[in-house]
């Protein structure tokens, strides 16, 4: 029980903290316009936003046939589009896979590619957008197509096409006879019973691996060089930011274990899809189940015991901190630097901001959603979109889309923006930092796109 004393101290620094939060949000002049992007004089059967949140690509149907919209205005009908609808990262170019008259070609910013009997479903942009890579079928003869070149036949081309990080290498699985391989820089290497969908260049581009199976055995194949066979290796590989370490699950026997730099970690009876490595790639953390026991390991050492780990399991981008998501007694909490919050019905996922001084997430009671940063919950709304909440570049503000009825809008210090009837429609990561004092984010309202661009400064 609180004495006097002590209860007018808590109400005291309650009002404190209260008054403090209403003079800062006073303080800051926040600013917003508005410019229309597109009309969607259509009904889109696509509707996506560029990487940027800059511009918008859609797809209708008009008249049997299909056309892409870019930014509002309609490219050329095609019988069918054939492949998945992509900007490059920098949002400056589009692409996609067509078909007319029964041939297939790829589409990049307006203008038709060769033709084909067929076309794969990826279309690839490079890191800095000047590549392009994608699969065709001419007579019989699979091939990869890279900047308009056509690479060696094959019996088949796998789904999996990658650049490197530095956009200047590139690898793929392909069919030969019986036999599958991966092709890096255009040399096919060593041929095996099986190829993995997961290759994977590290961060530097320096180094590239996938796992293989041949005679019964799962194995990782880094830089064409052969790794310890073991029954079986779960689908992901991860490499360190740095590029100098890589992780991957392997099973032998009844048993899961994590291979870090070729030493084999404790076995367990199971391991979770995600190895996280601190950005600075001297940490490493994982989830693991030992018979009912489920618990996060981190630097070697298991921690508490929870009905079931959440998929949200991160480092501080100065890598001193940890956080991730954990099921107990069928309610969700986070476990932030070791410590609980609080239990709630469901709960998003962790971000850290980025000088690492703060942790933010979604949480949700009693049907009502809401957001928590630094152990502050603040106001319930009927959703709050998942993957929309993000700090500033300094971490002192942040911002996320909430709904209330049939309007969404952004939050930003706790503070509404003007209501929209869509943001999430467009791109669930919506709202876009462009410096410590603006942002901006694609909304939907009365059939039309725009851009809001919001600026925001502290007053004098």
């Amino acid at each position: 029980m609180f004495n006097k004393r002590g209860l007018s101290a808590v109400l005291a620094c309650f009002i404190a903290i209260h008054w403090f939060a209403s003079v800062q949000a006073r303080e800051i002049d926040v600013q917003s316009s508005e410019s229309v992007l597109a009309s969607l004089d259509y009904r889109p059967l696509v509707l996506m936003a560029s990487p940027d949140g800059r511009r918008i690509l859609g797809l209708a149907k008009e008249e049997n046939k299909y056309v892409v919209v870019v930014d509002g205005k309609r490219q050329k009908k095609y019988d069918q589009i054939i492949s998945m609808l992509a900007f490059s990262p920098d949002g400056r170019r589009v692409a996609y896979g067509a078909q007319q008259d029964k041939r297939c070609f790829v589409v990049v910013d307006g203008r038709e590619g060769k033709q084909y009997d067929a076309i794969g479903s990826v279309i690839v942009f490079s890191p800095d957008g000047k590549r392009i890579l994608y699969s065709a079928h001419q007579q019989g003869r699979h091939m990869v197509v890279l900047d308009d070149q056509e690479g060696k036949g094959f019996d088949g081309i796998g789904t999996t096409l990658v650049f490197s990080p530095d956009g200047k290498r590139t690898a793929y699985g392909v069919k030969a006879g019986d036999k599958y391989a991966v092709v890096v820089d255009g040399v096919e290497g060593k041929k095996y019973d099986s190829v993995s969908a997961s290759i994977v260049f590290s961060p530097d581009s320096k180094h590239v691996a996938y796992w293989v199976r041949s005679e019964n055995k799962s194995f990782l194949v880094l830089d064409g060089k052969e790794g310890k066979r073991y029954d079986s290796i779960k689908s992901a590989i991860f490499f360190s930011p740095d590029g100098q370490r890589l992780a991957y699950v392997a099973q032998q026997g009844g048993k899961k274990f994590v291979v870090v730099d070729d030493q084999e970690g404790k076995p367990y009876d199971d391991i979770g899809l995600t190895i996280v490595f601190s950005p600075d790639g001297k940490r490493m953390a994982y989830a693991a189940q030992q018979g009912g026991k489920k618990f996060v390991v981190i630097d070697g050492k298991e921690g508490k015991a929870y009905d079931s780990i959440g998929s949200s399991l991160l480092f501080s981008p100065d890598g001193k901190r940890t956080a991730f998501t954990a099921v107990l007694n069928k309610k969700r909490l986070a476990v932030i630097d070791g410590k609980e919050t609080e239990l709630y019905d469901n709960i998003g996922s962790l971000i850290f901001s980025p000088d690492g001084g703060k942790v933010a997430y979604a949480a949700e009671l009693d049907k009502k959603r809401f957001v928590v940063v630094q152990d502050n919950k603040e106001k319930r709304y009927d959703d709050i979109v998942q993957g929309s909440l993000v700090f500033s570049p300094d971490g002192t503000h942040w911002a996320y889309i909430a709904q209330k009825g049939n309007k969404q809008f952004v939050v930003f210090d706790a503070a509404e923006q003007s209501p929209y009837d869509s943001i999430s429609i467009i791109s669930q990561n919506a709202i876009y930092f462009d410096s410590a004092e603006n942002f901006h984010y694609l909304a939907l309202k009365d059939g039309k796109v725009y851009l809001v661009d919001v600026k925001f400064t502290r007053k004098k």
